[in-house]
């Protein structure tokens, strides 16, 4: 995937009031989402107009000139060793020398009107001091400002006041519980470090077989890809 210009949102994204689409023209989209990250709680009067990115904005009034060539606010980002459309394979380098971790997230469309959901397409190989989540959709970035309402599945009918991880999926009770399980910072090892260990059930008596059940589907997020492995020997009879 790569980014470019600003798209119209779908209803099931807008209605989430999650995301910042920043109504860019050019193919800059990644740096607009960034900065407008960066800047935090210093948001602009209008975070979605792209002039609210420039220091040099002042020098004309109304519709950008077609001569003008933006200043953008200095947020202490390093983009120089981006090549625009920013393609998500390509995020590496930045992420080493700005020493920010870059999460990315496309919509997927349900059969059911105006309803959707989102899926990590990538991911840092690292865990980083400072981390950023996007979603790019139909090739254009966006600023994840609200990722708990972003991911949250209500729309289906499931009401989930749980916190989720946007390192690696994984739900947690409330935000006091998610700050820990990040601060331990081994949610992009790929083991079970990052998941509390299984409470298995206990027989009532010794005579009672016990149960493990799970019935809370709509708390399953979906992933991009999902490999089952079998494994097959096939023992032939031998001389001797």
């Amino acid at each position: 995937d790569l980014g470019g210009c600003s798209v119209k949102l779908p209803a099931s994204i807008v209605s989430k009031h999650a995301v910042l689409n920043i109504g860019n023209k050019d193919n800059m989209c990644f740096r607009y989402a960034v900065i407008a990250w960066a800047l935090g709680r210093d948001q602009p009067q209008h975070p979605e107009r792209t002039t609210a990115y420039y220091s040099n904005s002042s020098e004309f009034k109304g519709r950008v000139p077609k001569d003008f060539v933006p200043d953008f606010v200095d947020v202490g980002i390093d983009f120089s060793m981006l090549v625009y459309p920013v393609r998500t394979n390509a995020l590496h380098d930045f992420e080493k020398k700005n020493k920010i971790g870059v999460f990315v997230f496309t919509w997927k469309e349900s059969n059911l009107k105006d309803k959707g959901f989102a899926m990590q397409t990538r991911r840092p190989r690292r865990v980083y001091g400072r981390e950023v989540v996007l979603l790019i959709h139909q090739n254009h970035y966006m600023w994840v400002k609200n990722f708990n309402a972003f991911i949250n599945l209500e729309p289906f009918g499931h009401r989930n006041n749980m916190r989720t991880c946007h390192r690696c999926m994984y739900s947690l009770r409330d935000e006091l519980h998610l700050k820990a399980h990040l601060l331990k910072g081994v949610c992009l090892k790929d083991n079970d470090e990052c998941i509390a260990p299984p409470r298995l059930p206990k027989a009532k008596d010794a005579e009672s077989i016990p149960k493990l059940s799970f019935k809370n589907y709509a708390e399953v997020f979906d992933h991009p890809c999902i490999f089952f492995a079998d494994f097959e020997t096939y023992q032939s009879k031998t001389g001797g």
